[in-house]
């Protein structure tokens, strides 16, 4: 078991980097690999360096960040108001399906709620099965609501909602 903690600033390299394995891992077989040279591990490195990694939960195993979870306001400009969103979720390959997504999301959850969101979103992939599955068991509908991936327009992104 992971254990949680808010990320730091001084974990925006291992955030970077674990954040490009991310969009490697959530796009691949969607998007084509070359879709990928517009994106480095320096950028992905930066953001966090940016945002000095707030509004991030992270796992950790053995001192090594496993898993993390970002979120904040929603940034749907029609959301309603006091509407959160999880950006991303993600735990490495070799530590899922041992409740620890769960558990980050919980915490995300926690937080938002906490800082008076009544509301969040998130988005994923519509022919990403497993996520979808994930997000409905921990209690999030589908709104209907769907846009087209920008760099492969057949592929819709959905967007679910739970209250909190």
């Amino acid at each position: 078991m992971i254990y949680l903690r808010k990320a730091l600033p001084n974990d925006a390299e291992s955030l970077g980097k674990l954040y490009y394995e991310y969009c490697k891992d959530m796009y691949k077989g969607f998007v084509d690999d070359d879709s990928f040279d517009e994106l480095s591990v320096e950028q992905c490195i930066d953001r966090f360096k940016e945002i000095k990694c707030r509004d991030t939960i992270v796992g950790l195993f053995d001192d090594e960040i496993v898993g993390f979870c970002s979120f904040g306001p929603c940034n749907d400009k029609a959301a309603i108001a006091n509407c959160g969103e999880v950006y991303q979720l993600y735990v490495k390959s070799d530590y899922r399906l041992k409740g620890d997504g769960r558990r980050l999301l919980h915490e995300a959850l926690r937080i938002l709620g906490r800082e008076e969101y009544n509301f969040v979103v998130v988005k994923c992939l519509s022919n990403q099965d497993n996520t979808i599955s994930f997000y409905e068991n921990m209690g999030f509908r589908d709104t209907e609501d769907e846009y087209p991936l920008v760099s492969n327009p057949d592929i819709k992104i959905k967007v679910y909602f739970k209250t909190i």
